[in-house]
């Protein structure tokens, strides 16, 4: 089990702790969504937090992405990352992706500031 330095259950902080991996990660161009339980919610101490990282600073090769993805991870080690491409969001998109439809009702777009007014739902919503 991950032990966190704060109340697991408190979002503002779970949400900054995802900005702090994003900043580890050094993209420029991107768009963060959290989903799952995190972007819902109505997560417990034990959630993981669940992240979808789209850039196309995101390395094409699938090893190259998942070691970049995994290499910040001991800032936020409850962060769960997957990343895609652009065109995987638009080929996902356009084949109507059950995914992607619940990263539109479900996930909670992260912008780079700390404060918790920059937390929007996303955009497609």
């Amino acid at each position: 089990m991950i032990s966190l330095p704060v109340d697991p259950r408190d979002r503002a902080e779970r949400l900054a702790r995802v900005r702090r991996y994003l900043a580890a990660l050094g993209l420029a161009n991107f768009r963060a969504i959290v989903f799952g339980s995190v972007g819902r919610g109505d997560f417990t101490a034990d959630s993981d937090t669940d992240l979808l990282i789209v850039s196309d600073e995101l390395p094409a090769e699938l090893r190259a992405r998942l070691d970049l993805l995994f290499s910040a991870r001991e800032i936020a080690p409850e962060v769960e990352p997957i990343g895609w491409r652009e065109e995987d969001w638009r080929r996902r998109e356009c084949e109507g992706d059950p995914f992607v439809a619940v990263l539109k009702r479900e996930g909670v777009e992260v912008v780079g500031r700390e404060d918790p007014a920059d937390i929007a739902p996303h955009p497609d919503r």
